[in-house]
């Protein structure tokens, strides 16, 4: 059997490339939702509601990714998992930075592993997307369409939901982008 996500974690815990991110307060911040799903949906790095609840987008971008995930696309928990690439919250909620990023990408590989290598991929925000396809760039641009990765698998870009937090017209884009994730979908059969 193949390595587990708790050994993933157990891992990233110690690796000395996030010894300035594990500082006082600072806890890891796993993934969660199901443990063999069709979509992964991978996001940046905790903010400092997921540091206090240890667990990924509950904060108010949370709130607005997990309302476009359920409302919008209508998946079930069954199908997806959430996570970071980054699994500490950077001090001051700063972006990660281009190191912490790269020494985080094996530990997202295997976390993929640990979950079966889920077919469907959703990047949400820059980050994840150039941690999850290097050679794609301009999450604007890409948002909302899918795109082929090796071994058969999409990627879906989308936009990071902090980007309209108080903008009904960036809102509305987000909504849009989710509705052609869930009609793609849909037309997959992979639920």
């Amino acid at each position: 059997m193949g390595e587990s996500l708790e050994d993933v974690y157990d891992a990233y815990r110690e690796d000395p490339a996030f010894a300035d991110l594990r500082t006082t307060g600072i806890v890891l911040v796993p993934g969660d939702g199901h443990r063999a799903p069709n979509i992964m949906i991978v996001g940046e790095a905790p903010g400092a509601t997921e540091n206090t609840a240890v667990r990924p987008f509950v904060g108010a971008s949370g709130r607005i990714l997990r309302s476009l995930i359920e409302d919008v696309a209508e998946l079930d928990s069954s199908e997806y998992f959430i996570t970071n690439v980054v699994k500490y919250r950077p001090p001051g909620n700063r972006t990660p930075y281009p190191e912490e990023v790269d020494a985080s990408i094996p530990y997202l590989r295997r976390e993929w592993t640990a979950l079966g290598c889920p077919s469907v991929l959703v990047a949400v925000g820059g980050t994840a997307l150039s941690a999850l396809a290097p050679s794609l760039s301009g999450i604007t641009k890409l948002a909302g369409r899918p795109h082929d990765l090796p071994g058969a698998r999409r990627l879906w870009p989308m936009i990071h939901p902090r980007w309209a937090i108080n903008n009904p017209e960036r809102q509305e884009a987000l909504e849009q982008h989710w509705n052609q994730f869930r009609l793609w979908y849909n037309e997959t059969g992979l639920h």
